[in-house]
């Protein structure tokens, strides 16, 4: 038989939750240290994760600088083209008169930071988005069956 080999000892992350600093204990030892107020690496990252998103809500609230404006602009703005993507597919049934609508209606968005008094709020009610078609924000099954409502 051969010898077998120590098993390495079990240890634990904890944090100081005033700090933030970790530390490294033995699995036998995390019991001591929680209990003089010493937390878990899962409860400091939920920590982090919750000041991260108040910072984050706190910034989108009341972007610093124009530049920030900007970035929250172009973030919102993206994401309205992302939900019409599917509809300037060549293959995509649609009339000739609701593809120029949400072609126009993509340029308009693409056009909004060039536009003056950009940045506005970062994408906020301030923002003068532009008016999206009919057919620009339902699903592609939807779009199918209604393929032939207008698009302005």
């Amino acid at each position: 038989m051969t010898p077998r080999a120590a098993a390495a000892p079990m240890t634990v992350n904890l944090y100081d939750p005033e700090t933030g600093m970790g530390s490294v204990w033995r699995e036998e030892d995390a019991e001591a240290k929680l209990a003089e107020g010493m937390i878990s690496e899962v409860a400091w990252l939920e920590i982090c994760a919750e000041k991260a998103a108040e910072a984050r809500a706190a910034w989108l609230a009341d972007p610093d600088t124009e530049a920030e404006r900007f970035a929250l602009l172009r973030g919102a703005r993206d994401a309205k083209l992302a939900t019409t993507d599917y509809l300037v597919a060549p293959d995509y049934p649609l009339t000739d008169e609701q593809r120029v609508a949400v072609i126009g209606y993509r340029q308009a968005l693409r056009d909004l930071p060039a536009q003056a008094g950009a940045p506005w709020d970062g994408g906020g009610e301030l923002t003068p988005w532009p008016a999206q078609p009919a057919c620009g924000g339902v699903s592609p099954d939807e779009a199918r069956e209604e393929s032939d409502a207008p698009c302005a």
